[in-house]
Formats: structure tokens, C-alpha cells, sequence
């Protein structure tokens, strides 16, 4: 799929203090209709899910970034899970920015079905038992205001 991703000075530098926030997981972020991974991010997204990359930014700071739309996102962040990566979610709110609303994580997952959709099935508090994932620690699945 071949999209031109939305980049900007702003919108790169929210993603990097988001993915601060959200150190050790791969963070995909709501611009508009689509999500968009940037940095290493993108790296891992596309090393596990074939999504092609693009270059973007300043030349002494480039920024590497890839995305998808938003109605493919059950699909990435199961991919993402089963391959043993924990995924944050930062959705667009109407006022236009962008917070960590979710965080989704399984700890030495193991390729099993994690079901049709991921997101709708966990809830906050939710275990990776008790979604079938087998006894393998907690699922983070929490809220943020």
C-alpha cells in the first residue's frame, strides 16, 4: 500500500515525547484516518508486518516513518503481540491531540490465535489467560485521561 504520510516538525516531535512516555513499547499514533510509526518504531513494524517506509524531515534529523489505516490496526497490533512486542495507542482526540489511551502487551507470547480483535476483546485488567493466550503474566490494557 502506497500512502503519502502527513509529516511535520510538530508532529514528529509530539511522536517522540509520546514515545518517551511510552519507552520499551512500539508506539502507533492517530493522525487523522491513519496510524503512523516513526524511528525504530517503524523499523520493527516493518520488519514483522512488510509495511514499506518512507525518509521524511531535515537532513541532519531525518525521521523514518511508515503507516497504515486505522481500520487495519486489530491486524498490526496482533502481528505486533504475537511476535513479543508490546504496542501502545495513541488516538487523536477531537481537540486534535494525541494521547496514550492504550497499551497492550503480552510477555513471552507465544504464537497463538489472539483472536479476531484484540483490542475489543481486552479490557483493562485483562491476563493473557484469560484471553487464551495461556498463563504468561499480565496483558497491560489501561486508560489514560
Amino acid at each position: 500500500m502506497s500512502t503519502a504520510m502527513v509529516v511535520s516538525q510538530q508532529l514528529t516531535d509530539a511522536y517522540r515525547a509520546l514515545q518517551r512516555e511510552a519507552d520499551g513499547y512500539v508506539l502507533l499514533m492517530q493522525v487523522g484516518a491513519f496510524m503512523q510509526v516513526m524511528d525504530e518504531g517503524a523499523r520493527q513494524v516493518s520488519a514483522i508486518t512488510g509495511l514499506k517506509l518512507q525518509m521524511a524531515g531535515a537532513v541532519d534529523d531525518p525521521v523514518v516513518l511508515g503507516g497504515f489505516p486505522k481500520s487495519g490496526i486489530d491486524q498490526y497490533v496482533g502481528k505486533l503481540v504475537r511476535a513479543g512486542h508490546s504496542v501502545a495507542i495513541a488516538w487523536q482526540g477531537d481537540d486534535k491531540q494525541r494521547r496514550i489511551a492504550e497499551r497492550i502487551g503480552c510477555p513471552r507470547y507465544q504464537a497463538r490465535r489472539l483472536g479476531k480483535n484484540p483490542l475489543r476483546e481486552a479490557a483493562p485488567g485483562a491476563t493473557c489467560q484469560s484471553l487464551g493466550l495461556g498463563n504468561q503474566g499480565p496483558m497491560t490494557l489501561a486508560a489514560r485521561p
